[in-house]
Parts: C-alpha cells; structure tokens; sequence
C-alpha cells in the first residue's frame, strides 16, 4: 500500500508517546515503511493481526527497527510472512511476551534464535503448518515461564539443549511427533522437560504430582491429597485452597492460568 507507506513515518513522528498499536485486518496493506517503528520510542506492546498481503520481503527493514522498548509482540494470519521476517528480533531486549499464529510461510527461525530475548516470559507458537523447528537459544531464557506450541505438525522435537528451569507450564497441542517425544513413558525429550511442574498434552496433564504443585505454590496443605492418582490429584481440601490461591489476586499471569487450567480440567469450580 504505497500511499501509507510514504505518509506513516511522517504519522509515527508525531506519536512518539504511542505505547500500544494494533494493525488489524488491514486487507490492502502490503508493506511498512523502510523506518519502521523506530520513532515510536515508547512502543510497549504491538500487534499485527489479518493483514493478508503484508510480505516478509518488504518488512525485514522494519522488523530490524522495532524499538528496543516493545514488551509484547503479537503476530498473526500473515500468510506471506517467513522466516526473515524475524531476523531483527534480536535487539528486542525488553520483550516479555511473543506470539505468532496462523503464518503458513513461516519454516524456521533466524539461526540467532531467541538467545537475546532475556526478558522473554511468555512464548507462544501455534498454527503454523510449515514450521519445521523451534527456535534456538530458549536454554538461555531465564524468565521464560509459559511456552506453548500448538497446531504445528512440522515441528518434531524440541530443541537439543534442555528447556529452562524457570519454565512453568509447556503445552503441546495438535503436534503428534512431538507429543510422543516429550511423553513420560518413553519420549526422548522428556529428560529435558522432566523439571517443568505443569506439562500438557493434547491437554492431558503429563506426570501430575501434588509434589511439583505443593513445592512452586507453597500449598500448606498439599500433604493431604492423595499423590497415587494421576488424573485427579487435587483432593479435600486442596480444592479450597487452590480456590483461595486463586482469589488472592496476586499470582503473576501464568501462575493463574495454570490454576485455571486445573480447576477446568477437574470440574470442580465454576468459571
């Protein structure tokens, strides 16, 4: 879209405060000015989502000057977006959040990987068909909490160095290879996600343990449950206590959603 092309950087220059832009379904729009989002100094959160026409090849010098501030980045049913498209993201420094779904193009990562990412807390893959490997450098991630991958059949195992202690939650969904790879019970990846408390597959929660959930949320009365069953772990009055957890309001994001998980999969509290 030529015209928004040439007229945006004029735009951006007057929104240097700007902290939250959504492009969204924009059917017209086919690239994004050679400046790119570089003088929206304050940008914090951006996301770009059905913009058909939007193509990789005209975006690699935008992407490359996303501002060192943004803390979340959403992109989604972009079908001409592919790898390259990525290839800036390492100066993303202060990103907390990542998301890409619906990219058909998209088959790998930059070789980087996402080393740089090192405020990195949410990771989320999904939907992309053609996507053959998951990014490399997630060992290095220390904040990383919640990664899900999900609807990529490509993707057949995890990446080779094991996934960082600080992850809490790893849920593979519609990925058949790599379900069977990160299965307790004979999954070659399994030694290195063995140490994630909460493991879901195809939504199924893999070796559950009041153990794991008693040690990451402090449970006083954990030792009550009953650790021999799999598939309903949380008993008596664990469920009380998993419902003042809940509506104490002071767990971070992805503390939450997995106790909201839980409570889903159980049926015992009403949304």
């Amino acid at each position: 879209m030529p015209k928004l092309a040439s007229n945006y950087a004029e735009t951006l220059r007057r929104m240097s405060s700007l902290e939250v832009l959504f492009i969204n379904s924009y059917d017209e729009l086919a690239s994004l000015p050679n400046e790119g989002f570089q003088l929206l100094t304050s940008l914090k959160t951006l996301g770009i989502d059905y913009c058909p026409k939007l193509s990789f090849s005209t975006m690699e010098s935008s992407l490359g000057g996303l501002p060192s501030s943004l803390e979340s980045f959403n992109l989604s049913s972009s079908p001409h977006i592919g790898g390259s498209f990525f290839t800036g993201m390492h100066s993303l420094v202060s990103l907390q959040l990542f998301s890409v779904s619906d990219c058909p193009m998209l088959t790998s990562f930059p070789k980087e990987g996402v080393k740089n990412l090192i405020h990195l807390q949410t990771l989320s893959i999904s939907n992309c068909a053609n996507l053959e490997a998951l990014p490399t450098g997630l060992r290095g991630l220390s904040t990383l909490e919640t990664f899900d991958i999900e609807y990529c059949p490509q993707i057949t195992c995890l990446p080779e160095e094991k996934l960082p202690a600080s992850l809490h939650r790893l849920s593979v969904n519609g990925c058949p290879e790599l379900k069977e790879r990160c299965c307790k019970e004979g999954g070659q990846d399994w030694p290195k996600i063995e140490h994630i408390p909460f493991v879901i597959l195809d939504g199924e929660f893999e070796d559950l343990n009041e153990e794991k959930f008693a040690h990451f949320y402090s449970l006083g009365n954990a030792n009550e449950t009953n650790a021999g069953r799999k598939n309903l772990w949380i008993e008596g009055e664990s469920r009380t206590t998993v419902s003042w957890v809940l509506g104490k309001g002071n767990l971070p994001w992805t503390a939450i959603r997995i106790l909201k998980d839980i409570h889903h999969k159980l049926g015992y509290l009403a949304d």
